[in-house]
């Protein structure tokens, strides 16, 4: 399966060396068109193509969305449980931890 990059399809355009490559900011700022329509593009003039970054950069977006909603759920159990420790004795708290971490 022949696959294009959204860095190829740039890469095509973009003028200049190859030990002077501009990055990708630089050629997204010089770009007549928007990183969607030219992945549309490249889809259009190969048949089977996946676009492999963009599919990379939704699923990094999902997986930083999950990752914060976990955190805040971690955060409310942590509040939680520190809730309910108000009202216990240090030393029984302690000599719980203790006594848990030698069993297992």
């Amino acid at each position: 399966m022949f696959s294009v990059t959204f860095g190829m399809v740039l890469g095509f355009a973009a003028t200049g060396t190859f030990a002077a490559q501009p990055s990708e900011v630089e050629l997204m700022k010089q770009a007549k068109i928007t990183k969607g329509k030219a992945e549309q593009i490249a889809l259009a003039k190969v048949s089977h193509g996946i676009v492999k970054s963009a599919e990379i950069e939704k699923e990094k977006e999902q997986a930083r969305q999950r990752t914060a909603e976990d955190e805040k759920l971690l955060a409310e159990w942590r509040a939680k449980r520190d809730q309910l420790r108000s009202g216990v004795r240090e030393d029984l708290l302690r000599h719980r931890a203790t006594r848990h971490t030698r069993h297992h």
